[in-house]
């Protein structure tokens, strides 16, 4: 169980959520519960991804074929990518399908 709560916290985070409180409680006699408070639970459409420096072609032509939308601020190269997740409700639906979660806990509610 263990295991799942810090792969979901860590899956938060990677996508952008800002976790405020977690914790994982157990008493004698009840179901075990793990919460995430988070800052907020919607987020852009799109995410500003960090590039190369504009002067490392190598790099540069690498990251632009990779990337569709990109464009220099600075002395960098960005790109503007979709979020896979804009909502951590989701995400969490999501992740509790996968088999880090599902076959570290018995059962999982979302309230």
């Amino acid at each position: 169980m263990l295991k799942a709560f810090h792969f979901i916290e860590g899956k938060l985070l990677a996508n952008d959520f800002e976790i405020i409180e977690s914790d994982m409680l157990w008493h004698e006699g009840r179901e075990p519960l793990f919460y995430y408070v988070i800052k907020e639970s919607k987020l852009s459409k799109n995410i500003e991804v960090l590039g190369p420096p504009k002067k490392i072609s190598k790099h540069v032509a690498a990251f632009k074929k990779k990337h569709k939308k990109t464009f220099i601020k600075g002395n960098r190269l960005f790109a503007i990518e979709k979020r896979k997740f804009t909502n951590a409700k989701n995400l969490v639906k999501y992740l509790i399908k996968t088999s880090n979660v599902k076959d570290n806990v018995s059962s999982i509610k979302i309230i």
